[in-house]
């Protein structure tokens, strides 16, 4: 996986929480710098090189919940997929 940056600095690495997994689907705005900010963090589209990270053309089924919303749905950004990175 790779992890998100607090910042749009590779090093500002946020260590705390999960990697985004390779192969999984994140919600984000592309920032047109070759940044995708997913909520308050962010992930490199491109990493040494490779483009890790593509938009996808449609959104992933939302899951089944049991509980009703009791807040405002986010306004919905693009979704992209991780790539795995052969070396």
């Amino acid at each position: 996986g790779i992890a998100f940056r607090f910042s749009k600095d590779m090093q500002d690495k946020d260590l705390s929480n999960p990697l985004a997994a390779w192969g999984s689907i994140v919600e984000g705005v592309d920032e047109g710098d070759d940044w995708l900010k997913v909520g308050n963090r962010y992930l490199p589209i491109s990493f040494q090189g490779f483009r890790v990270l593509v938009e996808q053309v449609d959104a992933p089924p939302e899951p089944k919940r049991q509980v009703a919303r009791t807040r405002p749905k986010p306004r919905p950004g693009d979704y992209y997929a991780l790539l795995g990175v052969s070396r």
